[in-house]
């Protein structure tokens, strides 16, 4: 049973270690997802009005459509699996080859956008409705997901330049502890996504029926 802290205490400070060692990448994937979040904005802006009108008129339907809506929670929550279990395996294979360093910050910039595009349309279409609707359809699960995004990218850009290393640089690399630290913290960063999606399926969809029925 004395075994169990010790390891433990042992995996802290392997952590600890890590992002230490690896901040700046950390930073990189932050201002590629900040990035992606300003151009999502602007891109929602900037779109010509035929689209402007043919969304809002989506959001309008959905507004009036969702009080009488019976979501699905266990095909919810499925979707929401398959999608961002999609990206976490994604990532991990990404993290085995040499042009993972590069799509990965793209990966991120995608992400961002997408979160920046949304966030951005609700609120120019509804103004301060859209901006608090947005904070409960939208937000509430991304404070998992973008965080586990962020630190899966941290580790699929170290794990894809020791690779690189090891294929390029002719040396001898003793690939074990590094592969078996990224699978484990990519095993950790999908359990994660897991509660994320739980939180998507079932507690989001509740959020977002009665911020439309108080707002609208």
């Amino acid at each position: 049973m004395k075994e169990v802290p010790v390891v433990l205490l042992r995996l802290k400070r392997a952590c600890r270690q890590y992002f230490r060692n690896n901040w700046l990448l950390g930073l990189i994937l932050v201002i590629f997802f900040m990035a992606g979040l300003i151009f999502g904005a602007i891109g929602a802006k900037s779109l010509d009005q035929g689209m402007k009108n043919e969304l809002s008129n989506t959001m309008q339907n959905f507004i009036t459509k969702v009080p009488g809506l019976s979501l699905d929670k266990k095909a919810a929550i499925k979707g929401s699996l398959v999608q961002n279990m999609y990206v976490i395996l994604t990532m991990y294979i990404l993290g085995l080859s040499v042009v993972g360093g590069i799509l990965v910050p793209v990966l991120v910039f995608t992400r961002g956008f997408t979160l920046g595009f949304t966030v951005g349309f609700l609120a120019y279409d509804q103004a301060w409705k859209g901006v608090l609707l947005s904070i409960v359809s939208v937000i509430p699960q991304n404070l998992i997901f973008i965080p586990v995004l962020l630190i899966s990218g941290m580790f699929t850009l170290t794990f894809s330049v020791f690779f690189a290393k090891s294929r390029f640089m002719f040396r001898e690399f003793e690939a074990g502890r590094p592969a078996l630290f990224y699978t484990v913290g990519m095993g950790c960063a999908a359990v994660m996504t897991g509660a994320g999606c739980l939180m998507e399926a079932y507690i989001t969809p509740s959020l977002i029926k009665y911020s439309i029925a108080l707002l609208f």
